[in-house]
């Protein structure tokens, strides 16, 4: 039996398990928990993602992905 194009993933994200859908992209995933890809920090597996790079790098069932946001403090 093969999984439909609509299927749902599980990823960790932050620490927690995260439903995704079958095809994303990591920068698709950094606007779906609502931030601006050019103001995050992504680390998929342990190695760190260039945000050139997140429009053409997939998510994987399994991956384990954290996101860090930059914020300005005073």
């Amino acid at each position: 039996m093969t999984a439909s194009p609509s299927a749902q993933r599980e990823i960790r994200l932050n620490g927690a398990t995260h439903p995704i859908p079958a095809a994303m992209t990591l920068r698709e995933l950094v606007l779906s928990i609502g931030c601006d890809p050019q103001a995050v920090a992504v680390e998929v597996n342990g190695e760190i993602v260039r945000r050139s790079r997140l429009a053409g790098t997939q998510v994987v069932a399994g991956d384990t992905v954290e996101i860090v946001r930059f914020v300005q403090g005073g």
